[in-house]
């Protein structure tokens, strides 16, 4: 699966995915400090469904009906950073089955998802 990982993400969670055999690009490596708008525009130009901790992301897409391929927000709150690579191991099989063309939000107890209509 082609990923773009958000800046905010931690290396843990970007190594663990690499790891698992995803072929991950990371902000903080090649573009650090760039606008939500083109990472958005990114994920689209390669293909990529957008990793983030922010929930901003949802927003920007739904609301100026950007195109990308899946988006999957961590909305983790004081989790610590450690239990959010549990976390997200634990239900990465439920994720991945729903990332395409979907909005996922996923919370220390629950998964949820909703499409994204702008195709």
């Amino acid at each position: 699966m082609k990923l773009l990982a958000d800046e905010n993400l931690r290396r843990d969670v970007v190594d663990w995915l690499r790891s698992a055999g995803h072929d991950v690009a990371w902000i903080a490596e090649d573009s650090p400090g760039c606008f939500d708008e083109e990472i958005v525009y990114r994920a689209n130009r390669e293909g990529r469904i957008l990793i983030t901790a922010d929930l901003d992301f949802g927003e920007l897409i739904i609301l100026h009906n950007l195109q990308v391929p899946g988006v999957l927000i961590l909305r983790m709150g004081t989790i610590k950073p450690k239990e959010i690579l549990k976390i997200l191991q634990d239900n990465w099989p439920k994720i991945k089955a729903v990332l395409t063309n979907q909005i996922v939000i996923m919370t220390p107890r629950k998964v949820r998802g909703r499409p994204i209509h702008n195709r």
